[in-house]
Formats: structure tokens, C-alpha cells, sequence
């Protein structure tokens, strides 16, 4: 219901319109238990709510390469940090995703391996992978490799199996979960934000390990709420015992010693 004003200033009430129409929010949750609802809309449109999702397509740029993934995990949420609390899966939140997929291409593609761990400044595992190929195939393999070369970071997130990604699709909308994976200054800016959030936590962490407080605790280390009455001591000599004693103001006590 809307209220508006006539001329006269007086408030009237006005029913809201089928095209006013607002609905819940979908929430879409990361589960494997996938469901995806249908809702009619305005003019006999569906929409896809999903509710529950677990995989979308996520391309990534620099290599012309898209691939449906698993998403393991939500890590950033520049909105509302609850979002990542309850791995709440929306537009523009930070998500890890599968990186086996992105890996198989990469290594059918330029014949050798990708995120290859590395030790004490040395690689483990050679790059190259053994396999026999035609004259072509080599020749062809060869040119792809020639001044080609990954990322660091991206390379550094191969070799841990996952791939920071950013959803670009509307869950609750069209009921699908895809995006890209970061690189470049985007993917160094969201490593920055979380790495900031991650000392905050710790930090936070640390200072409550520091002082462990039960509840009986917190509740001796509490200042008291209540006042105490200020008192002032007075020595009265015993011949004048039998005065009586006027006090300034009520929340002031007096302490009479008799002196004998």
C-alpha cells in the first residue's frame, strides 16, 4: 500500500501496482543438493530461482578459456560479510572454484603442466610432459609456448588446486552461478582485502586468547553501577556530644567519633 497527498495536503492510501511487486530474496545457498525453482512473472516471463547451487561456467580471460566447475567456497563479500558466513551466493562475491578443469585444458593445449610446486627456488616436476606426437602437433605446440607465459599468481593458485573467481551472474534471477577468474590488479586488490581482513581476525583473536574471561569474571571485572556516599569523619569533643549534627546534603554520611 502507497500514500500520496491530494492538493488539499490530505493523506490518502493507494494499492500498489502488479508491477511494484517485490518478492523475497533467493539467498542461493553453495550446496550439492542443487534446486533451481520457476517463477512467473509480469507478462507470463519465468524466472530461475536457484536456491541451492554448487557449479557454474567461469571463463578465464587471458586464455579465450571457459570451463563448468565446481565452487568450493565463498571468500569475499564487499556488501555484507554475513553473506560469506553462510556461503550466500550472489552477483560480484569472490568465490574459490575447482582449478582441475582450467589445468586438463591448459596442459592439452600448450603440452605441459601448469602450478607445478616448487622447493627450495626449484621446481619439483618438470613442466614437459612425455607423450608422442606427431611432427605437426610438436611444431604446433611449440609456436603456442613461444613467448607465452603465466601469470605468477595465477600460477601460484594452480599449484593449491584453487582459483580465485568473481560471480558475474544473478543466481536469483536467471538460477545460475558463472563468472571469471581474477587476474591482474583486480585479483591483487581482492588479495589485499581479504589478507586485511585476515589480520583483523587474527588480531582480534589473539587479544581474546590474551585474557580469557568467564562469565563470573566479567562480572567481578564490571564497575560498579552504584554510587557510594561520600563520608566525612568528624571528631567531636564529648562536651558537646549532646549537639545535634546538620548534614549539608542527603548523599553526604557523617562518621561522629567521640573523643573520650
Amino acid at each position: 500500500m502507497r500514500r500520496t497527498r491530494r492538493l488539499t495536503m490530505n493523506i490518502i492510501a493507494l494499492f500498489s501496482r502488479r508491477y511494484e511487486l517485490g518478492r523475497q530474496p533467493a539467498n542461493t545457498k553453495l550446496s550439492s543438493n542443487v534446486a533451481v525453482r520457476q517463477v512467473r512473472c509480469r507478462g507470463g516471463n519465468i524466472k530461475h530461482r536457484a536456491l541451492r547451487l554448487d557449479t557454474g561456467n567461469f571463463s578465464w580471460g587471458t586464455e579465450n578459456c571457459t570451463r563448468k566447475t565446481r565452487i568450493l567456497d565463498v571468500v569475499y563479500n564487499a556488501s555484507n560479510n554475513e553473506l560469506v558466513r553462510t556461503n550466500t551466493l550472489v552477483k560480484s562475491a569472490v568465490v574459490v572454484v575447482d582449478a582441475a578443469p582450467f589445468r586438463a585444458w591448459y596442459a592439452q593445449h600448450y603440452g605441459k603442466k601448469i602450478g607445478v610446486k616448487v622447493k627450495n627456488g626449484e621446481k619439483v616436476e618438470s613442466e614437459d610432459i612425455e607423450a608422442k606426437r606427431s611432427k605437426s602437433v610438436t611444431m604446433k605446440l611449440r609456436d603456442r609456448n613461444n613467448k607465452h607465459e603465466v601469470a605468477k599468481a595465477i600460477d601460484e593458485q594452480f599449484a593449491t588446486g584453487r582459483l580465485l573467481a568473481i560471480i558475474t551472474s544473478r543466481p536469483g534471477q536467471c538460477g545460475r552461478a558463472d563468472g571469471y577468474v581474477l587476474e591482474g590488479p583486480e585479483l591483487a586488490f581482492y588479495q589485499r582485502k581479504m589478507m586485511k581482513k585476515k589480520h583483523a581476525a587474527a588480531a582480534a583473536e589473539k587479544v581474546r586468547s590474551l585474557s580469557p574471561l568467564s562469565c563470573d569474571d566479567f562480572s567481578r571485572s564490571r564497575p560498579s553501577t552504584t554510587r557510594k556516599r561520600p563520608t566525612d569523619v568528624v571528631s567531636v569533643s564529648p562536651f558537646f556530644s549532646h549537639r545535634r549534627t546538620k548534614l549539608l546534603h542527603p548523599s553526604v554520611t557523617i562518621v561522629v567519633i567521640i573523643e573520650s
